[in-house]
């Protein structure tokens, strides 16, 4: 019987490694170069002719593309979004907008009408937006709020127009109508860096990258973990940077944070 037994247990683990192997990913011709920018009715160069791609969004029909008339020019759809992240249910897509002024865009992907389903949340150039800027990262958080933050913070100055690096969350990114989104601005504890990526891990860290300046990884370790908004979960915690030099790994300095600095 337990020869039995481990005979079947090593077919089926077998069998699991060539269903990992047997996959669309494996049968791909790598790019030479880059594709370049596409114009929104073409569709973007896949890597194998196994996969397939479908536009879930008409955001020219939403005038997104008046935010960013020089990547319009250039062929794209002119929203420019950047990174994305869905909220845990996976019915929403949100992002923000990167070229020109800055704003938050969600999809929903459950709306039949391919026209009406792209909300612009936060809406450019309004003093809801509060001279957002260069949106680039975006994560959905923890307790239900939606964070994107300012690419555009360089050597110390503020490049490209009037943002400052800065971390915003909007607060009610399920429930908002256009233009409706409550933009928070959350850099109390955060300080301002070129942001480019954002994480939480298991433990409701908050991770997150200086594109330009420092090149570090940034840890938040909050004071309210199980906060249930984003206000308990930035009032107080403590930052550290992890810092890459020649292939050394050091431990950047340390610093409590707690209320406005």
């Amino acid at each position: 019987m337990f020869k039995k037994i481990a005979l079947a247990v090593a077919l089926a683990c077998a069998s699991q490694a060539y269903a990992a192997d047997n996959t669309y990913f494996d049968n791909f011709t790598p790019l030479t170069s880059s594709s370049g920018v596409r114009a929104a009715t073409s569709p973007i160069l896949l890597s194998s002719p196994n996969f397939t791609q479908e536009i879930i969004s008409n955001s020219l029909n939403n005038g997104i593309s008046q935010y960013a008339p020089a990547v319009a020019n250039n062929g794209g759809d002119g929203n420019a979004p950047d990174m994305i992240d869905a909220d845990p249910s996976g019915r929403y897509i949100f992002m923000p907008l990167e070229q020109g002024a800055g704003g938050v865009l969600r999809i929903d992907t459950q709306d039949p009408n391919y026209n009406t389903r792209t909300t612009v949340i936060v809406t450019p150039n309004t003093t809801n937006s509060q001279g957002f800027i260069r949106g680039d990262a975006s994560r959905f958080t923890p307790w239900g709020g939606y964070l994107t933050g300012e690419e555009n913070l360089s050597n110390g100055t503020v490049t490209g127009g009037t943002g400052q690096g800065r971390l915003f969350e909007v607060t009610n990114p399920l429930t908002a109508t256009a233009g409706t989104g409550n933009f928070v601005q959350r850099n109390s504890v955060i300080p301002l860096v070129a942001h480019e990526g954002m994480a939480f891990d298991s433990a409701k860290n908050f991770y997150f990258v200086d594109e330009n300046l420092s090149g570090s990884i940034y840890k938040f370790t909050s004071a309210n973990p199980n906060a249930t908004n984003g206000n308990d979960y930035f009032s107080a915690g403590t930052v550290s940077a992890l810092k890459l030099n020649t292939g050394a790994v050091d431990e950047g300095t340390t610093l409590t944070l707690s209320g406005a600095t």
